[in-house]
């Protein structure tokens, strides 16, 4: 069993639970063209200044934005551009007021999302990029806003165009990344998180993300060389020590396998992806040397009370312990509630496993060889 847990980054900044990466990066008419640079200044003026009236709120603007911290200071920029717009400026002044205004808008936009205002963020990138439709850093604020809304496609679509514009960006490759993986386009996943590595967002996100996709695709040794490099990395990184137990288990590494569960459970007790695959390890192996029954059923229902609710996979589990344990009929009635909760694709896994329990079958996992310790120098992908 094998969960990703999607880690959106926004450069430090935590917000709802999620590690996003949101670029707080406000793009001057330079500074766009550096995706791994601070650009943290407004852009810069690029008309003649004169007497006019715009060209004095332009200005003004200016001085206000070199200090703008806030959102009020970045609404009384917008104001001033705004002001100016409606001062019948020259058009070079006109174009730098323009500029400034989504660079105030964008900025406005990360301090609402920083705050957990998604609704006004999405308003203020939308603002920004109608002023600036090449403002990519706007694009791929909106583009996580997006999905900490829950509008997965508009996300995607964001991150997208944001490489489109932008193709030397490593964090929009690792987000579309995140979003890939959660729906189950894992080939995409491994070329994006390639290509943010290659880019140089070469951390333990990335190698853990790309795991995983390589994990779902059923590249075992691949995805061990990608864990193994993650925990180099952080060597107690526990949602990376799970991945590497479920990718030595499916190479035949079980004692391997339950160390890096029981391991991984000792640095964050409260990891239920880390129970799941313990228990499913204990109920499913194919070596009853590592098989256990009562135990597998209370690490399964711990799994669920650390998840804080039920899905088709974590019942699977459950109904696997207690097929395990010869408790046929509890099985084939969580199976079925597994089956009803699944998407279609994975339906056809669990009408298979109702027909073993009705059969007094336990489920068990394919007996596999046990593969060769992993080495980074097999994964060809890293040099893509």
């Amino acid at each position: 069993m094998k969960r990703h847990k999607t880690n959106f980054r926004i450069d430090q900044l935590m917000r709802g639970g999620a590690a996003l990466l949101l670029l707080f990066a406000p793009a001057g008419l330079v500074a766009q063209d550096a995706p791994n640079g601070p650009a943290l200044a407004p852009p810069q003026q690029t008309y003649e200044v004169s007497s006019d009236k715009a060209a004095d709120l332009v200005t003004k603007a200016f001085g206000l934005s070199k200090t703008a911290k806030t959102q009020k200071d970045h609404s009384q920029v917008i104001e001033l551009c705004g002001q100016a717009l409606a001062s019948k400026p020259s058009d070079r002044a006109a174009q730098y007021a323009q500029q400034l205004m989504s660079w105030a808008f964008n900025r406005r936009g990360e301090a609402a999302a920083a705050a957990g205002d998604e609704k006004n963020a999405i308003a203020d990138f939308e603002a920004s990029l109608q002023l600036d439709p090449k403002r990519w850093r706007a694009l791929h604020n909106r583009g996580v806003s997006y999905y900490l809304a829950g509008q997965t496609e508009k996300a995607l679509a964001d991150f997208t165009e944001t490489i489109r514009i932008e193709p030397r960006f490593p964090t929009a490759y690792f987000n579309r990344g995140e979003l890939r993986i959660a729906t189950d386009n894992f080939v995409g996943a491994v070329q994006d998180y390639s290509q943010a590595i290659t880019l140089g967002s070469d951390d333990a996100q990335s190698y853990g993300g790309r795991a995983h996709a390589l994990f779902r695709l059923g590249h075992y040794r691949l995805a061990l060389a990608d864990f193994d490099e993650a925990l180099k990395q952080e060597p107690e990184n526990a949602t990376a020590l799970a991945g590497r137990g479920d990718a030595l288990a499916k190479t035949g590494q079980y004692r391997e396998a339950a160390t890096c569960f029981e391991r991984a459970i000792q640095l964050d007790p409260g990891l239920g992806r880390a129970y799941e695959s313990a228990a499913w390890l204990m109920a499913t192996c194919p070596d009853d040397r590592f098989r256990q029954t009562k135990l597998s059923i209370e690490t399964a229902r711990k799994a669920i009370q650390l998840a804080g609710k039920t899905d088709d996979r974590n019942l699977d589990v459950l109904a696997a312990a207690y097929a395990n344990d010869g408790q046929f009929e509890r099985a084939k009635l969580i199976v079925t509630k597994a089956a009803a909760a699944a998407p279609k694709a994975r339906l056809a896994v669990y009408q298979h496993r109702l027909r073993l329990y009705r059969q007094g079958k336990p489920y068990r996992e394919a007996r596999r060889l046990a593969a060769k310790p992993s080495s980074g120098k097999e994964n060809k992908l890293r040099q893509r």
